[in-house]
């Protein structure tokens, strides 16, 4: 059995006191983190990868292998930058689906199921 990628996410000023993450991604699924905008989506994922960001990662582990000390680029994360480039007429799930059968060698689209609401 693969083990997932495990983080936790904590602010690092009062005024997001509130916000808290902790996930288990699960390996070889595609997760998709969406919410209002200023909600801390990017925020969340920069502290993830190991970019200056408001957020502390505190953990990132893959089973018993600890990853925090790693540097961003050797970090089992990819960061996408934010790009508008969604079709209007189509509901998030069928844009999704609409970019993932656009991969060569990708024919099944149904292999993306969780959805993490920020």
């Amino acid at each position: 059995m693969s083990m997932g990628l495990k983080t936790s996410c904590h602010p690092r000023i009062p005024q997001l006191a509130h916000f808290r993450f902790d996930y288990e991604f699960v390996e070889g699924r595609i997760t998709v983190i969406f919410g209002p905008s200023g909600c801390g989506k990017s925020s969340l994922l920069r502290s993830i990868v190991g970019f200056p960001s408001p957020l502390e990662c505190t953990q990132l582990s893959r089973g018993e292998q600890r990853l925090l000390h790693l540097p961003t680029h050797q970090r089992p994360i990819v960061l996408s930058a934010q790009k508008p480039d969604l079709f209007h007429h189509l509901s998030v799930k069928e844009n999704l689906r609409f970019g993932l059968s656009r991969r060569k060698g990708k024919g099944n689209t149904d292999y993306f199921d969780t959805v993490c609401t920020a």
